[in-house]
């Protein structure tokens, strides 16, 4: 005789399965946005940086605006 298997027990084996996997692939996506974000981030600021000439974003935002100019 074959032991009787419990659809419901399996069903929710499997339903704690798929949300535990879909939560897994959730994280991971948040994770990536927010690399992909900062990634964007800096390639702005390195490019920004490099077409400001050899000052950089710092000086040239502190010229412009005298209340930011630390010690000026």
């Amino acid at each position: 005789m074959q032991p009787q298997t419990d659809s419901r027990a399996a069903a929710e084996r499997e339903s704690r399965l798929l949300i535990g996997v879909s939560v897994s692939l959730g994280c991971f996506m948040v994770i990536c946005i927010l690399l992909a974000v900062l990634v964007v981030g800096v390639a702005l600021l390195w490019t920004l940086e490099g077409q400001l000439g050899p000052g950089g974003l710092l000086p040239s935002l502190t010229h412009h605006a005298g209340w930011l100019a630390l010690g000026a």
